[in-house]
């Protein structure tokens, strides 16, 4: 059975498995990245894991946001992960990819194409002006248009949520910005569903 693929839908699988597919205004090939030094991701199975083997390879070679946290606070020290389950024979599952001081880098995805992009930091994310604005290049790059006028503010326990909806009709995309009690930006996840 042929399936076909929406421009949109393209776009967000694009996005979520690293720029595989083509879309305008990729830029991967502007952050050099050294392959060798970064870890090979261990399956939470004992089984070999032919999906993470495949998904943080092109992570590592493709993911625009990655590469830039490569090129910014060197290689991660460990990745970890693996497939959850199968759906209209398509793989989903996470990857997590975490930095001695302990930043991490999750992708997990979702049937039946739903994904969460997570950078996140207990002790706060360093610039995170800097952060912000490559996550808005990262997703204007690939045709996701996001409101960035018009947050959505959350006061919790543990501080405060910024929640940025998406402008473009037929995208169900979300930017979450988490700030801790001393305004230390300690999470940013980019959710995206169609």
């Amino acid at each position: 059975m042929m399936r076909i693929v929406h421009p949109v839908a393209r776009r967000v699988m694009a996005l979520v498995l690293g720029s595989l597919l083509p879309t305008a205004g990729c830029q991967a090939e502007r952050y050099a990245v050294q392959e060798a030094v970064i870890p090979r991701c261990s399956a939470t199975t004992k089984d070999p894991d032919p999906w993470l083997e495949a998904v943080a390879e092109r992570i590592r070679t493709r993911d625009d946001l990655f590469r830039q946290l490569v090129a910014g606070h060197g290689a991660p020290s460990s990745c970890k992960g693996g497939a959850t389950q199968q759906f209209d024979t398509q793989t989903f599952g996470s990857i997590s990819f975490e930095w001695r001081d302990g930043m991490t880098f999750t992708v997990q995805t979702f049937p039946p194409e739903s994904s969460i992009i997570q950078l996140a930091l207990q002790s706060g994310l360093s610039d995170r002006d800097s952060l912000v604005r490559q996550i808005q290049g990262y997703l204007r790059d690939r045709g996701i248009s996001i409101d960035w006028a018009t947050p959505r503010t959350q006061s919790t326990t543990a501080g405060r949520v910024l929640e940025f909806a998406s402008a473009s009709p037929g995208m169900n995309a979300q930017v979450t910005l988490e700030y801790d009690t001393k305004d230390r930006l300690v999470a940013i996840r980019i959710a995206l569903a169609l």
